[in-house]
């Protein structure tokens, strides 16, 4: 009979509780053993015995990581637990996008070795680790494969390979980091590469950190999204809790990569009638263009304003966690905004407010609107006290934030 606290990772009972916590666990792909079944992860076949302290440790991690909370919480209380399951001298987690020429890398590491470095060493490392990220084994196995379970480096590369990689001489071997095995897992992801990795000086990753990890993965996947899903939710909340979303006003949630991630029903009403030739589904190309615009400019944006049948279409831009908020409504041209009433603004006070948002001078002003000098400078005093700020510019962009209409779109 099997010694009762030792199992195996395909065995039939103390690991039972692990796969009943899996069930709700959906791959973006169709479902393969790979991607999720707690398959031997060497090649030969081998499972690793897990004593009964490494089966409670586990079940225990997997409680504490299924706490609904914000994404960058899960991924830094993941790199601060995954050490007490396999234990390592550094554990980092990174979200990759190699669709780009430039790989776009965010890494959160325990220890974080760099926050001791100066900021001139800290930018060596990183950018050795961007310039060669690409060519990390277990990284491209995955985007060959799409087989996401524990892979080490030197599954792939004896160490005289490794020592001869560009990415070992200019980021692994630095004292730093000093990094000769990493054993890496990978998500499951739409948009980016996920992974986990953990490093060691040596190389002496065994069966049963493999399996630990193996078991953990797909609880990773659920507790990474039930993450995202939380910002998401906690983003559309905010927005309704503080009025920025009414019953006449429209709200669509993009990625960081300008993904629709959500449309209230309002939202796609107006795009509808406002933008009647464009797909049902995305965003219209010269509102798409706009967007690129305002992620460009390192000032506010005046929002987008598009006319049609009498009415006035006004989007703006709010940041939140993983992307950008578009805040839709509709008014008659000549209406002023709602937000700029309740800022207790009069429209001329706004009219003067738009100009200094464009660099305009106090007599350029008077100029334009066919006033004194000295008007203009009354109209900018009340304005600076009703926004409580002294600074023409803060209060200038604060206009163009609440909705003040610039130029309008065909």
């Amino acid at each position: 009979m099997r010694d009762p606290e030792v199992c195996t990772v395909n065995g039939p009972h103390r690991v039972a509780d692990l796969r009943a916590a899996s069930a709700t666990f959906a791959p973006d792909h169709p479902p393969t053993d790979a991607a999720i079944q707690y398959l031997p992860p060497f090649p030969d076949g081998e499972s690793a015995a897990l004593s009964a302290s490494d089966i409670s440790t586990l079940l225990g991690t997997i409680s504490e990581l299924a706490a609904v909370r914000p994404l960058q919480e899960f991924r830094r209380d993941t790199v601060e637990i995954v050490p007490t399951l396999v234990a390592c001298t550094l554990v980092s987690w990174n979200e990759l996008d190699l669709s780009q020429p430039n790989a776009e890398f965010e890494a959160i590491l325990h220890p974080d070795p760099l926050l001791t470095l100066d900021p001139q060493r800290q930018a060596v490392l990183n950018t050795a680790f961007a310039a060669h990220i690409g060519e990390h084994p277990v990284i491209r196995y995955f985007q060959e494969t799409g087989d996401g379970r524990p892979r080490t480096i030197s599954d792939f590369w004896p160490e005289e390979t490794f020592h001869r990689m560009p990415l070992y001489r200019d980021f692994y071997s630095q004292p730093e980091v000093a990094t000769e095995d990493q054993l890496s897992i990978t998500l499951p992801h739409s948009e980016a590469v996920i992974g986990l990795a953990l490093s060691r000086p040596r190389r002496d990753f065994t069966e049963r950190d493999r399996t630990v990890l193996n078991l953990l993965r797909p609880h990773l996947v659920q507790a990474h999204r039930n993450g995202a899903a939380f910002d998401r939710m906690r983003w559309l909340i905010a927005g309704l809790e503080h009025g920025m979303v009414g019953d006449t006003e429209g709200l669509v949630l993009l990625s960081q990569r300008g993904v629709v991630e959500h449309v209230t029903p309002r939202a796609r009403e107006l795009l509808s009638r406002y933008f009647p030739d464009a797909p049902r589904t995305g965003i219209p190309i010269n509102l798409r263009e706009w967007i690129s615009r305002c992620v460009a400019s390192a000032t506010p944006p005046w929002p987008f304003v598009r006319d049609r049948h009498g009415g006035r279409l006004f989007v703006r831009t709010l940041p939140g966690p993983g992307g950008m908020a578009l805040l839709m409504a509709e008014r008659g041209p000549d209406e002023p905004p709602a937000p700029l009433r309740r800022l207790g603004l009069t429209e001329r006070q706004v009219e003067v407010m738009s100009l200094v948002a464009e660099a305009m001078s106090t007599k350029q002003i008077a100029l334009r609107l066919a006033i004194s000098p000295r008007t203009v400078d009354k109209h900018i005093e009340g304005a600076l006290r009703a926004l409580g700020t002294d600074s023409r510019l803060a209060a200038a962009n604060l206009i163009r934030q609440a909705g003040h209409p610039g130029p309008v779109n065909p």
